[in-house]
């Protein structure tokens, strides 16, 4: 009967385990949005572009970013004059993803 028990939990803890070990579909959404552009709060604190874009209005350059609104924005550098992040600005409108 120990053994008839001790299957059982054994079998229900691996089809427990295994549910927990497969991905949503929004998680797989959610890591695919992470692979292609920091959050705003990550690319200010660390300054690490993936992608960089252009905005369309004025030309300038940027690094692709996804804010807590759940948009994606090209974020237009300013620099230190060390070459520190001073600040980061946003497109006025359409922007384009650089290669």
């Amino acid at each position: 009967m120990k053994r008839i028990l001790c299957a059982f939990g054994l079998a229900a803890l691996s089809l427990t385990s295994g549910r927990l070990a497969f991905a949503t579909d929004l998680d797989n959404f959610n890591k695919a949005i992470a692979k292609a552009a920091p959050t705003t709060d990550a690319l200010r604190a660390s300054f690490k572009p993936k992608h960089l874009c252009m905005c369309v209005s004025n030309l300038l350059p940027g690094a692709l970013e996804f804010d807590l609104t759940g948009h994606f924005n090209c974020a237009t550098p300013t620099f230190n004059p060390d070459g520190s992040l001073f600040i980061l600005g946003v497109c006025n409108g359409d922007f384009v993803i650089v290669k």
